[in-house]
């Protein structure tokens, strides 16, 4: 299971990250802030984190403060993305946030081979459509 989560997708996420983690399901949890001022859970996911074993989590922020202690500094890449995907690519993908953060994940997730039918997404307000619908 990869969860990926930016701003407030997050909050939708916390459900599903304390449902799965005592299943000792691989779980990587990777979340994008603008920095650590900003960052809801924190405490509360590497709580999780350190209580399950099978729990890996990582947090992006592209405009750190003194103090803040990110993983990585600067967006959900391609790159980064690709780091924490099994080699064969069989994961259920979950993508939370704002909408044009989801789109990026998702095109990089099926452009790294993820199946369409293991990427997930949804939209913490009003419903939209992530991908256009073909014509």
């Amino acid at each position: 299971l990869l969860l990926v989560t930016g701003g407030v997708g997050i909050t939708p996420a916390m459900a599903m990250l304390e449902s799965a983690a005592p299943s000792g399901r691989p779980i990587r949890f990777i979340h994008a802030a603008r920095h650590g001022g900003v960052h809801a859970f924190r405490e509360r996911v590497d709580l999780l984190a350190a209580a399950h074993r099978n729990v890996e989590a990582m947090y992006v922020y592209d405009a750190p403060r003194e103090g803040d202690e990110p993983h990585e500094v600067g967006q959900v890449t391609d790159a980064l993305l690709a780091r924490h995907l099994p080699e064969d690519r069989d994961v259920d993908l979950y993508l939370l946030g704002p909408k044009p953060f989801m789109q990026a994940v998702y095109r990089a997730g099926r452009q790294l081979g993820v199946p369409e039918a293991q990427l997930r997404y949804e939209f913490f307000g009003p419903t939209q459509e992530l991908v256009a619908s073909p014509r």
